[in-house]
């Protein structure tokens, strides 16, 4: 799939009247960001509107940062964006594609309440952000965490989002080799 994207983080940026930190491992570092407060269901139809009018080339919508809950538990945020089915229903209904970011590797500290402890890296170690992460290779958390995760992301199932594809990025900050020292 190689139509044009469009992000929604420029706009959540714009709205929120923010400039994010120009370094990387600060923006990265922060979960509070102001861009989630103005981020729903409404900016992405607006930014739909405008591209429909405009016929601009986008086939693809990302939902960046913040259509969740928080860092590390992944349904959609309860208040901005209430029937993410019905939005991404209504998107593929217009001939997009749907694809929302996902950092697999920290879980923040306002979602620690719903995590599984059995599924962390380095028997609950957190990393120098102060981030609990998830193992993956551990066949527990694939099978217990991982696939329910995916089949909620990606099955097109009553109840599921049918969404197309995630981005994921900020990743090579959360990972240290001196995390799980032998």
């Amino acid at each position: 799939w190689q139509a044009p994207l469009y992000c929604t983080w420029i706009d959540q940026l714009f709205k929120a009247k923010v400039t994010p930190p120009s370094e990387l491992n600060e923006q990265s570092a922060e979960t509070a960001h102001p861009t989630r407060l103005v981020f729903n269901e409404q900016l992405v139809r607006d930014a739909v509107e405008v591209i429909k009018r405009e016929n601009l080339p986008f086939k693809t919508i990302l939902l960046d940062e913040g259509w969740h809950i928080g860092r590390g538990h992944w349904p959609a945020h309860p208040e901005r964006f209430p029937n993410m089915r019905n939005l991404v229903d209504d998107l593929h209904a217009d001939g997009f594609k749907v694809v929302v970011w996902w950092n697999w590797c920290e879980i923040e500290k306002s979602v620690e309440k719903f995590l599984n402890k059995d599924f962390l890296m380095c028997d609950g170690k957190r990393n120098r952000h102060g981030a609990f992460m998830r193992d993956y290779s551990k066949k527990s958390t694939q099978e217990e965490y991982l696939k329910p995760l995916f089949h909620q992301l990606f099955s097109s199932d009553e109840g599921a989002y049918n969404f197309d594809g995630v981005k994921t990025d900020f990743q090579a900050d959360k990972v240290h080799d001196d995390m799980c020292p032998e």
